[in-house]
Parts: structure tokens; C-alpha cells; sequence
């Protein structure tokens, strides 16, 4: 069979959805399948060879955030008049409108030659959500040559309205129905979440999960002890400070342990600055910008526990089905970890089966979560999380592309 992929990031991007459809395309490359990736990049274009022989497209499309795939990112959290104007527009444009690049999207794989000749050949087509280009432009190219098409929504598109106006959420959740009724198969990123989008669109949705591979597995130097640090490596955004500062609360009674953020991206405005800047715990934070995959790995290796931050509030049904990308590396890494998150989430049931880890809702909780991982423990493997290897991921979507054809 073959697939042409649409989507935003890919490898050697360092993000969670680079990372999430470089796996899958490498499991479904070695069962059979033939697989070509139109993706955006650094606003040229140009045609690679992927690592298990996949073709890659780059379109001249910027990803928005080229300085984050190659470690250079400035941590200042700085406003400008720009970011006010958008928040204007966000607010009255309906989401479905506002992204430009999502036009260009269309206008360019519309007009170019390889791509319509890709499509030509391929047996259906997988566009990816977010942003909303290649999701859109896939839809377009499986009308347009009459070719059966896949949704992957890996998060819910009203996490990105903001502080929109009602009547322009309207306008975009209908549209949004209207183009996931035409897929013949829609996929997302838990069963909590699915569950959601099913109810919030009336239609059906099935979960791959982003899993762990082999590589997240981390040993520790037996000759080194533990350094007294929790390890938080990833994107932050304002609905996980809440998070972060039952984190920063809870170590008013650890001085020796620091909170060390490696951060690829902070996307709260200048909220975390602000947080950190008042906060009294702020002398045993360290933050620090982007790094290689085996920088992350050598910093965790040596940290006293991994760091998961999510909503908190449990009021949020939206978040309760979010499991971030990077979960089930950090889980399988054979490391202690603490994941600050409602107890009605769908993180809270998947670290309830993890030996060594925990899941908190609080300050109390967190601080017994801190003894808890400073005390010698021996993890028992991975085997409660085989399901979610990427390997069974990919073979769970490979047959549901071979049921959809």
C-alpha cells in the first residue's frame, strides 16, 4: 500500500509530532508499506531520503518555529505590540481563517507537479492536525483525485481558540465536522481524547498513542549516585503552571533538590518568567534552552526523577484526554518520575501502572511524591507498557489502514 503523509513537522525536527510520525513511518516502511512525507521546513524546498527509505518532500513552507528544531530559542517570554494585535484577530477570526499559512498550504500542493503526481500513486492519503495546513490541504488532495483520506487530530482544535469569540467557535467547529465526516478514518492521541472528539463531533475516532522505542530507555551510571534534580525537558504553556507552582511549593521543604526545565519552547507570554520571578523557590530553578536527543538522555540519566506537567484543575474535559507526547518515553525510561495532573486524566490511570512513579494532584501529595523518589527503588521493566511500544502502535495502524482500503 501506498501512503502519502502530510504533515507540519518531521524528522530531524526534535518535536513530539516530528518524533511521533518518524516511528510510526519507520514501523509501517519495514511491514510493506511505501510511504512518502510532505512536510514544511525552513521555507525552501527540497527533496531527502528518510532513514528507512521513505521519501520526504520539504515544501517551502516555514514551520513557524525552524530556531526550535535546532536548538537556538531565546527564553525571554518578551510581549510586543505584534503579539497584542493577534490576540485581537484570534479573538473576532474564527480559527479556521486566521492561519495564512494553511492557504499556502493548499496553493502550493495544488500546483505542484510532485505532489499531484505522488498523489496519483498513492493508495490514501494521512493528514495531520496541527496546524490546520496540512490537515486541510490533505482534505483538498483526496477530493480533489478522489482518494480516500485519513484525519490524525492530535489534539482538540478548540485548545487553540483561546479567548475566542463565541460566534467564530461556531463557525469553526461546524466547519471542522464538515471536513472529518469526509475521512474514512480518523485517528488521535488517547482514548479519553477520542472519546471526547467523538461526542463533541458525533463521529468516530481511534487511538494511536504517542509510545516509547527502545531508545527512551535510560540507564544510570552505577558508579554515580542520583544528582538532587527533577528533570522537566519539553514545552511549557499556561495551562501547566498551575503544575509547576504546586512543584515549586512542594520544594520549600527539599533546599537540596532543584527543578532543572530544559525547555524547547515557552509558550505562556511571559507567565513563567513572571511565576519563577516571585516565587520563592525560584533560586533552585535552573532554565535552560534546547539540546541534542542525547544531551536530554545523559540529564535524565543523572536526574533524581522525571517531571510530567498537566492540567490539574480536572475541570477541563478537553484535557483530561491529553497525554503528552513525551509520557511514555519518560515512562519506559526506567527512571523514578512524578506527574502533576488531575486524578480524572487519562495520565493518572497509564502512571498508576508504573512502578516508581507517581501521580499528584497537590501540594501534600507532591511532597510525599519527592520522598518517595529519593529513596533507593528498583524498577521492574517496562512490561505493563508494551502496548504502547511504538512497534504495536504502528501494527495496531497498520491494520487499520489495510481494514480501511
Amino acid at each position: 500500500m501506498r501512503i502519502l503523509l502530510l504533515v507540519n513537522w518531521y524528522p530531524p525536527d526534535l518535536r513530539v509530532p516530528a518524533r511521533r510520525w518518524g516511528h510510526l513511518i519507520a514501523e509501517l516502511q519495514s511491514v510493506g508499506f511505501e510511504c512518502t512525507i510532505v512536510s514544511a521546513g525552513d521555507g525552501s524546498e527540497r527533496e531527502i531520503v528518510g532513514p528507512t527509505g521513505e521519501r520526504v518532500l520539504r515544501i517551502p513552507i516555514s514551520n513557524g518555529d525552524e530556531e526550535l528544531a535546532t536548538g537556538k530559542v531565546e527564553l525571554s517570554g518578551r510581549k510586543s505590540s505584534r503579539s497584542y494585535l493577534h490576540r485581537v484577530l484570534n479573538f473576532v477570526i474564527p480559527l479556521a481563517l486566521r492561519d495564512f499559512r494553511t492557504f499556502r498550504w493548499i496553493k502550493y500542493v495544488r500546483k505542484h507537479p510532485d505532489v499531484q503526481e505522488i498523489v496519483a500513486d498513492s493508495d490514501i492519503i494521512i493528514a495531520s492536525y496541527g496546524p490546520l495546513g496540512p490537515l486541510v490541504a490533505g482534505w483538498c488532495l483526496a477530493r480533489h483525485a478522489g482518494k480516500p483520506w485519513i484525519a490524525d487530530i492530535r489534539d482538540a482544535f478548540e485548545s487553540k481558540d483561546l479567548e475566542t469569540y463565541e460566534v467564530s467557535r461556531w463557525f469553526s467547529r461546524q466547519l471542522e465536522k464538515i471536513i472529518l465526516k469526509t475521512a474514512s478514518l480518523r485517528l488521535t492521541v488517547s482514548e479519553k481524547l477520542s472519546g471526547y472528539l467523538c461526542q463533541r463531533y458525533g463521529l468516530s475516532f481511534s487511538a494511536i498513542y504517542n509510545g516509547w522505542t527502545d531508545a527512551d530507555i535510560v540507564k544510570r551510571k552505577s558508579s554515580k549516585a542520583p544528582t538532587k534534580y527533577l528533570y522537566y525537558p519539553g514545552s511549557i504553556y499556561p495551562h501547566q503552571l498551575q503544575a509547576l507552582s504546586i512543584v515549586l511549593d512542594s520544594l520549600d521543604e527539599f533546599k537540596s533538590v532543584k527543578l532543572r526545565m530544559r525547555l524547547l519552547n515557552d509558550n505562556t507570554g511571559g507567565r513563567l518568567q513572571e511565576l519563577l520571578k516571585t516565587h520563592p523557590a525560584r533560586a533552585n530553578v535552573e532554565l535552560l534552552p534546547p539540546v541534542s536527543a542525547q544531551r536530554v538522555r545523559e540529564e535524565l540519566s543523572e536526574a533524581l526523577a522525571a517531571l510530567v506537567l498537566e492540567d490539574v484543575s480536572g475541570v477541563d474535559e478537553l484535557r483530561l484526554g491529553t497525554v503528552t507526547g513525551k509520557l511514555f518515553g519518560l515512562l519506559a525510561s526506567g527512571l523514578p518520575g512524578i506527574a502533576v495532573s488531575s486524578a480524572q486524566g487519562e495520565i493518572s490511570d497509564l502512571v498508576d501502572d508504573v512502578p516508581c512513579w507517581y501521580c499528584v494532584g497537590d501540594v501534600v501529595e507532591c511532597r510525599d511524591a519527592i520522598r518517595g523518589v529519593m529513596q533507593p527503588q528498583a524498577y521492574t521493566g517496562v512490561g505493563c507498557l508494551t502496548q504502547y511500544h511504538m512497534t504495536n502502535q504502528a501494527h495496531q495502524l497498520a491494520k487499520l489502514l489495510r481494514d480501511t482500503r
